[in-house]
């Protein structure tokens, strides 16, 4: 005999509190591949790529001891790399925070080195930010976080995030004198992942055919 069984239950669990989804490039592999990644996977992060500088890219700037280390001789070095999400998948993108500093070991001059954050759409606050001025040889570092406006809900699209690091007073120098970038960590929140599923929920009440 055939039955059919209409069941409602109410689904509840406790709040948890969760660290949100993030990307995270640590370079501790000496190269620009992901290090971490917990969005869904409805979502692919591109490797972090050198560029601009005023002749080659990538002459005086690599990815080494487990950061990135981009030269002063040649300004406008940039660090760049794409996040894509698929049709199925919706997120916003919060914040970018990286450990920036300055390896100062010629000292010709005096210099404040400076980075400014490009978003392909979307805006950062803030876009731009500097240490202090460096007047002796000395490794100077600090976190930077930068909120990011504009990037909620978030599907079917790309977004890419450029860095670019310079010096305010045009001097470049040497290759001892490098800006030193690390642990580049995108936060955000993950809101809805679609896929076929027999269970249908809505409210919180879900029901189960059998």
């Amino acid at each position: 005999m055939l039955k059919s069984i209409l069941s409602l239950s109410l689904i509840t669990s406790p709040a948890l509190k969760a660290n949100p989804p993030s990307v995270l490039f640590d370079f501790n592999s000496n190269t620009g591949k992901v290090s971490q990644h917990t969005f869904s996977s409805g979502v692919e992060i591109s490797p972090m790529v050198i560029g601009g500088a005023d002749s080659s890219p990538t002459l005086y700037a690599s990815f080494m001891n487990h950061k990135a280390k981009l030269s002063a001789r040649e300004p406008n070095h940039t660090l760049s790399f794409k996040v894509s999400i698929d049709a199925a998948t919706s997120i916003s993108l919060d914040q970018i925070s990286f450990d920036y500093g300055f390896d100062e070991q010629f000292h010709p001059n005096d210099i404040t080195p400076s980075w400014s954050l490009q978003i392909s759409q979307g805006q950062a606050r803030p876009p731009t930010g500097s240490l202090t001025t460096i007047s002796r040889i000395e490794n100077r570092s600090r976190k930077e976080k930068v909120k990011l406006n504009g990037l909620k809900n978030l599907s079917n699209t790309e977004v890419t995030f450029t860095l670019t690091f310079h010096t305010q007073e045009k001097r470049h120098g040497g290759l001892n004198r490098s800006h030193i970038v690390d642990h580049i960590l995108l936060s955000g929140t993950r809101l809805s992942h679609f896929k076929p599923s027999t269970l249908l929920s809505i409210g919180g009440v879900s029901l189960i055919c059998r």
